[in-house]
């Protein structure tokens, strides 16, 4: 008994340790797509207006030693209706370097925060531990007020796809499952940068088959976010009053009456003629 309720109050400190989801658009639901769309035929999450959260999307898609192709999925979800998926095009090109990249996040210094995104393998075209194994890369940078000075070390992580060879892959078909780091900012931080990258190895050999990624996560406590002011409606009774016209002029009292000329035709008789 002691033990469960251990548990659940381990538990419970995890959760409140982690208590918002910084990231609006971690499940990927923007641009929507009615099937798999590739990051080149308007897939991309970084042109999105709704995905400020990210900033870089890329992927190679010229054929030349194969493709490593980045894009949007509506085939499978972890939550929402669509996901990632990284396709490898029989690749054989060694050191193939892909990246999706957040903005800078407003974080509080000193403060824990959870980075993570959940993955999985196609079933209908697998990426297995029998060919070469290409890597998910995870970098975390810190970032000071003013947003152009680094702060604190930069955060590698690194996990082969779908896994070592001397133990059991992390990613498989079968379920969705995390690949996550724990962090805990500087104390001089105001922001943090998540930059997730898929890689080929130096080695020779292909790689080919199909992942799928959702639900990215920077989790913790952030500062408030900044309120948009927009001008407010000006009131009728705010609005300058329209100019009226000019109102007649009004007769001058003092003002003397014209003379009237009587019996106009009445003048001094002419001299009568001698």
């Amino acid at each position: 008994m002691r033990t469960s309720f251990a548990c659940a109050a381990l538990f419970a400190l995890c959760a409140s340790s982690f208590a918002g989801q910084l990231l609006e658009s971690g499940s990927f639901e923007w641009p929507p797509v009615s099937s798999r769309k590739p990051r080149s035929n308007g897939a991309d999450v970084s042109k999105s207006a709704m995905n400020a959260d990210w900033i870089t999307f890329t992927d190679k898609p010229d054929a030349e030693g194969g493709q490593l192709i980045l894009g949007l999925t509506n085939e499978i979800s972890r939550t929402g209706r669509q996901c990632i998926y990284v396709e490898f095009n029989k690749l054989t090109k060694p050191l193939v370097s892909t990246q999706l990249s957040s903005n800078f996040i407003p974080v509080f210094p000193g403060k824990p925060y959870h980075v993570a995104i959940w993955g999985r393998i196609s079933k209908k075209q697998p990426l297995t531990l029998d060919q070469r194994v290409p890597y998910l890369k995870l970098r975390i940078d810190w970032f000071m007020a003013d947003k152009e000075e680094q702060t604190g070390e930069v955060i590698w992580k690194v996990q082969p796809i779908p896994g070592s060879k001397l133990r059991k892959p992390l990613f498989t078909s079968a379920q969705w499952n995390e690949y996550f780091a724990d962090v805990k900012s500087p104390a001089d931080a105001a922001f943090i940068k998540v930059t997730w990258f898929w890689d080929t190895p130096p080695q020779e050999g292909e790689t080919n088959g199909v992942i799928y990624f959702d639900d990215a996560v920077i989790e913790g406590d952030a500062p408030p976010k900044e309120e948009v002011v927009f001008d407010e409606e000006i009131k009728d009774d705010d609005k300058p009053a329209a100019e009226k016209p000019a109102e007649p002029a009004k007769p001058d009292d003092k003002a003397k009456p014209p003379v009237k000329e009587e019996n106009a035709a009445k003048k001094t008789p002419a001299a009568p003629k001698q």
